[in-house]
């Protein structure tokens, strides 16, 4: 199940850097569509996301 987890992370995070890389802003709605999308929770996503910035 980490097998799972690490990847759900490492597609979390693949997915920010690509919106940052279009010069747009990470809205609280990308962080949530990601949070559903990969199961992972959302106070996980926004530090994933905090850690990027």
């Amino acid at each position: 199940m980490r097998v799972k987890g690490e990847e759900a992370l490492e597609v979390v995070r693949r997915e920010l850097q690509a919106i940052m890389k279009r010069g747009s802003k990470i809205t609280e709605r990308d962080l949530l569509r990601l949070s559903a999308q990969t199961g992972i929770d959302y106070s996980t996503v926004l530090r994933v996301q905090q850690e990027l910035s």
